[in-house]
């Protein structure tokens, strides 16, 4: 299939042959309409010389100039590419001055040409990518041979091994104008993980999907980089399951999510326990169930009781983190069971107070 070479690409040939010669250079097309020149008179006129010159395949010299017909002299190369002629370079001054340029031009052309179509082959694989990323985490119909080849392109090649979603979600409140700067630490880290394939889902999450044994080889890198992001990156990382269930994946990474608490720690699904059964209740419920129990606490109580819970329920260690007299701890303790009608030191009553710390750290996302 012939490329089509826009004007954006013609004018940045006909730039770079300029820079090497000093002379004007115009880019033809096999029709012969100029479609870019450093004359911006000729752009738009027909090259007679550079139509024959699409035609036959040869170079055309133009000896002597002729303004009635708008002909200037010079030399009019046809660019062979995939045994085809893809356009014509126009080189103009006196032909034995400027046919030493012709080689660098038609090298820089087929140089230029062949990146552009490298960034379209890219910008394909890419768009594979992302719509077969995007299928498996929505549980599309998707053609299962396509996938394969599409993943088999990206390096994933053993299709009956588990895969695990990680979502990446960047924070609305992070300033936009610097947003290159965490896309490059993003895909820096993802750049070193293998068995994976990405997309980004506008307007700010990223969607990784990874093997599980790469995962567990490499999760300091995940690791490393929600705390080098604290303030700005949230990460959840969902159950392993097979490809074509990555959708299921999806929803526990994004689910995991919801209950990250402690910045600069990425959430895992395998971590969660009771939050599982809290994410299906209602807001009204949870804003009745916090009501009914924390309504009365003061910050300083909270923060006693998680530090109570964290430790375990142990007056000794509680006290030890909080650099608190025993007596003092328990003073607070039956304070809060006053306050709530719930005992902290009661197994119990304990269990209906640490839900409601559960649901508390929840509603923060």
């Amino acid at each position: 299939m012939k490329i089509e070479i826009r004007e954006q690409l013609a004018s940045q040939i006909v730039d770079a042959i300029k820079s090497i010669c000093e002379h004007d250079i115009n880019f033809i097309k096999v029709d012969g309409t100029i479609s870019a020149s450093t004359d911006p008179s000729r752009i738009g006129s027909y090259h007679e010389a550079g139509k024959n010159a699409a035609i036959s395949g040869e170079t055309m010299i133009v000896h002597e100039d002729n303004k009635l017909q708008g002909i200037k002299k010079g030399i009019n190369m046809p660019i062979i590419h995939n045994g085809e002629t893809i356009a014509v370079i126009g080189i103009t001054g006196e032909p034995d001055e400027v046919t030493k340029y012709a080689y660098f031009a038609q090298r820089i052309t087929l140089l230029l040409v062949r990146e552009h179509e490298l960034e379209l082959s890219n910008h394909d694989k890419k768009a594979q990518i992302n719509y077969v990323v995007y299928s498996l985490i929505n549980e599309d119909n998707i053609n299962r041979n396509f996938m394969k080849q599409v993943l088999s392109l990206a390096g994933i090649n053993n299709f009956e091994d588990n895969y695990v979603t990680v979502v990446i979600k960047v924070s609305n409140r992070y300033n936009p104008v610097n947003l290159s700067m965490i896309e490059s630490d993003i895909f820096e880290t993802i750049g070193h993980l293998n068995n994976s394939i990405y997309t980004f889902n506008y307007p700010n999450e990223y969607v990784l999907i990874i093997s599980e044994k790469e995962l567990d080889k490499k999760s300091f890198l995940i690791n490393n980089l929600a705390k080098r992001n604290s303030k700005i990156l949230k990460i959840g990382v969902g159950d392993a399951r097979i490809l074509t269930r990555q959708c299921d994946s999806y929803r526990l990474a994004n689910l995991a999510l919801t209950c990250v608490v402690e910045e600069g720690k990425v959430a895992l699904f395998s971590d969660l326990d009771v939050e599982i059964l809290l994410s299906s209740a209602t807001d009204d419920a949870k804003k009745t169930f916090l009501q009914k129990t924390m309504c009365n606490l003061s910050k300083e109580d909270i923060e006693i009781l998680k530090a109570y819970f964290d430790e375990n329920m142990s007056l000794k260690s509680t006290c030890d983190k909080l650099f608190m007299h025993k007596n003092t701890l328990q003073y607070k303790l039956n304070r809060i069971a006053s306050q709530t009608g719930y005992n902290p030191r009661s197994f119990k009553e304990a269990c209906v107070l640490h839900m409601a710390l559960k649901i508390l750290d929840i509603g923060k996302e």
